[in-house]
This record gives C-alpha cells, sequence and structure tokens, in this order.
C-alpha cells in the first residue's frame, strides 16, 4: 500500500550557481561521497547532482517532512545506482527507525535543463 508521493523538479542552472556560491560545501552538505564519486565520474556531471538533489527532495515530501524539519539531513538518504543502472535509495541508519521497514522507491530523468524525480514510500 501506497504512504507517500513525492516529486522535485529542479533546474540544472539552480547547482550550477550553488556550486559556485558554496563550493565544496554544498556537496558536502547535500550529498554522500558515494553519490559525488558517481555524479562526478559522468559527462555532465550537474546533471546528475541535479537528479539526486530532486530525488532526495522527493523523498522529503513523500515522508511529508521536508528537509528542514523533524531531523532530516540531506545525506541520510543515499541515491545509488543497482546493477541494471536503476536509481534506488539506501537509507542511512538515522532514519530506518523512522521508516520503520517501508520501501522507498525512486525515478529520475534529466534533460540538458533540468532534472525530475518521484518518490514512491510503501507500507510493509
Amino acid at each position: 500500500m501506497i504512504e507517500g508521493i513525492g516529486i522535485d523538479i529542479v533546474e540544472v542552472k539552480k547547482i550550477r550557481a550553488a556550486l559556485r556560491k558554496w563550493g565544496d560545501g554544498f556537496l558536502k552538505k547535500v550529498f554522500t561521497g558515494n553519490e559525488k564519486k558517481y555524479c562526478g565520474s559522468k559527462r555532465f556531471p550537474l546533471l546528475h547532482f541535479a537528479g539526486r538533489f530532486a530525488a532526495k527532495e522527493a523523498i522529503a515530501k513523500a515522508l511529508k517532512t521536508g528537509f528542514w524539519r523533524k531531523g532530516l539531513k540531506w545525506t541520510d538518504f543515499e541515491i545509488i545506482n543497482n546493477g541494471d543502472g536503476v536509481a534506488e535509495v539506501r537509507v542511512g541508519e538515522r532514519q530506518k527507525k523512522r521508516l520503520r521497514g517501508r520501501k522507498v522507491l525512486v525515478s529520475i530523468s534529466h534533460c540538458k535543463d533540468y532534472a525530475v524525480a518521484n518518490a514512491i514510500i510503501f507500507k510493509k
């Protein structure tokens, strides 16, 4: 049974602006080491950073919390790709208790200027 749905769209230029303004501090606050490595390895890293940013926002919306309430941190959720290249969510220890075994699925897409993601949380 679906418990929460979230969606987010990000302009790639907003990620570019955040990197110019805050540099590595922005990356450290929002992305895990694995995410930075993955995105940095891509031909267009900003697209992939924007996609992961959108996915994390979508997760927060599906949880009905947002990132600035109830103790969520950007790095509590890591967006990884499985062997088939499909985006998956690795939940950090801080949030496992909150999720109580619920499953989080995400889907990410991007084009030249935008990245979009949705998240669905299923009851166990």
